[in-house]
């Protein structure tokens, strides 16, 4: 599985020197008492505002996209992101996703790209995320104190099927999972900049307030002098 932009860091790796991930920009630099599907919506896609509106009504009517099979929990919380960075072999694109929670399962964020088709079929080639689906159960990710600094990024080993996703096709007018497709990330990066640091403090934000995820790393030795 491919992570985010690992060759351009390998580099920077060489001569850095590991450290834990300290330098965030402070406790108020993601807005507290937003709920979870807000700040969760934010960590992924580092997306707010008005690129993001947030469905109140016919949450369950099934939707002109996405297939809806038969027996499915009820969908919980919906919106729409619009994201101008969708990446694909041929450059970037933008597009709509629609992100969706469901009942029973209040830490996990379900989302699917509605447009553009162009590129239901295409893989991320910095992330290796297949553009389609995706799924991001926050109960597994790692502490904000887990990301390692190696140059100008931060990064963190992922459990297993933490954050996963695959690719989509269309099928008699409805978007559709494409067999086969799915992979699931390793690691996690982001380069050392103030939106990045906003989304990790938004992982801490839902770490205290919805899911507390994985267990925070060791102390670092302290060293006798």
């Amino acid at each position: 599985m491919k992570t985010l932009l690992k060759p351009l860091a390998i580099a920077a790796m060489s001569i850095a020197t590991l450290a834990p991930a300290k330098a965030f920009v402070g406790p108020d630099s993601y807005p507290v008492n937003v709920p979870f599907f807000q700040a969760a919506i934010f960590f992924m896609f580092g997306k707010e505002g008005k690129d993001v509106t947030y469905e109140q009504e016919n949450l369950n009517d099934g939707g002109p996209h996405v297939e809806r099979k038969a027996g499915a929990p009820r969908i919980t919380e919906r919106a729409l992101v619009r994201d101008n960075w969708i990446l694909t072999g041929k450059g970037a694109v933008s597009g709509v996703w629609e992100v969706v929670m469901f009942e029973g399962k209040p830490c996990i964020l379900y989302a699917s790209l509605l447009s553009p088709q162009s590129a239901f079929n295409t893989i991320n080639f910095m992330t290796g995320d297949g553009n389609g689906g995706r799924r991001l159960e926050f109960n597994k990710l790692p502490s904000p104190r887990a990301f390692i600094s190696r140059g100008n990024w931060y990064w963190a080993a992922l459990p297993h099927e933490t954050w996963c996703s695959f690719r989509q096709v269309v099928e008699d007018g409805k978007i559709k999972l494409l067999s086969g497709s799915s992979t699931c990330r390793t690691d996690i990066g982001f380069e050392a900049n103030e939106q990045m640091f906003r989304r990790i403090n938004a992982l801490d934000y839902i770490r205290t307030n919805y899911c507390q995820g994985q267990p925070e790393p060791a102390p670092q030795p302290r060293m006798p002098y």
